[in-house]
Formats: structure tokens, sequence, C-alpha cells
């Protein structure tokens, strides 16, 4: 079975570790499966060039930790329910303060 090219690229892109495309290859092969994973970084590819090239801007590598800072609480409500399924119980105060490392420096961002 033939690949294009831009497939080849985002199965590599997939295996490369601590960037955004692994990340998200990684996000979704859990929801959707490998093959469709792989597609949905081969379309991110060109989307990111599209807006490097209209922008005039350089690459900025998100990182691999991209989902995870994006929202805090969403990932603190999806960890508890992991613990809760595994029968391990937990504080409600953990969702007071959904970023905790940003209380400590006030309005400044890492």
């Amino acid at each position: 079975m033939p690949q294009t090219t831009l497939v080849q690229v985002a199965r590599v892109a997939a295996r490369t570790r601590n960037t955004y495309l692994r990340a998200q290859f990684l996000r979704l092969k859990n929801r959707r499966g490998p093959r469709k994973a792989i597609l949905a970084v081969a379309a991110s590819i060109p989307t990111a060039a599209y807006h490097i090239l209209k922008d005039e801007v350089t690459h900025h590598e998100l990182g691999a930790d991209y989902f995870e800072r994006r929202d805090h609480t969403k990932l603190a409500r999806h960890l508890i329910r992991r613990l809760e399924h595994l029968g391990q119980s937990w504080k409600s105060s953990l969702l007071s303060n959904p970023n905790p490392f940003l209380s400590r420096t006030a309005g400044t961002r890492h």
C-alpha cells in the first residue's frame, strides 16, 4: 500500500520525542485509532506551514506537554476519574486551584 509523502512525514513526526505532533498523535490514537491519528497529524503539518508562511513567523514548537498545559481543570477531572475508576479516593481541594504552579508568582507565566 503506497503512502503519500505527507503521511510518511507524519509517521516520523509521531515517533519524534517531546514534540507537539507526537503528543497530538498519542492523544488521538487512544480515541480514534492509529490510522486516523496519523492522518490528523498529516493534516496538521500543512496547516502549520500555511500559518507560518502567512504570518511570516518562525516555527515555535509547542512541546509534548501542550495539551496538559492548555486546560489544567480538564486534566485534573480526567485524572480524578481515573483514580476513582481504580478505587482510590481524592481530596476536593485539588480543583479549587487548578494551576498551583502559577499561584507562586501571581501574573507570571512560565
